[in-house]
């Protein structure tokens, strides 16, 4: 997996909000409950199989301050847990000529 792969969540996982800016993910065939902070949040919802992983590291720079220098390293190792729980899927990247977010 590298910034051009695009992640898609898993339909049948839930997210739900908290009032601190903190969420759980839900994955109803584990019936496992992940916890996320505020960045965590603003990733998963970044995600929508369009965006490469690369636009979401951009984006979470945008938005946040402070962030590390090695986020995109942060932000793959992030992608890797939420697939090896099956919370996402990894899209191979989109062909050149295809890409929406331009």
């Amino acid at each position: 997996m590298d910034l051009t792969h695009r992640p898609t969540t898993n339909p049948l996982v839930v997210l739900r909000e908290e009032s601190d800016d903190w969420a759980l993910l839900f994955h109803p065939d584990s019936g496992d409950t992940y916890g996320l902070n505020p960045t965590s949040v603003a990733i998963w919802k970044s995600i929508d199989g369009s965006r490469s992983i690369g636009k979401i590291c951009q984006a979470i720079q945008e938005r946040f301050v402070n962030i590390p220098d090695n986020v995109d390293d942060l932000v793959v190792e992030f992608m890797a847990s939420l697939e090896a729980r099956g919370l996402i899927t990894i899209l191979p990247p989109m062909p050149e000529n295809e890409d929406m977010n331009v």
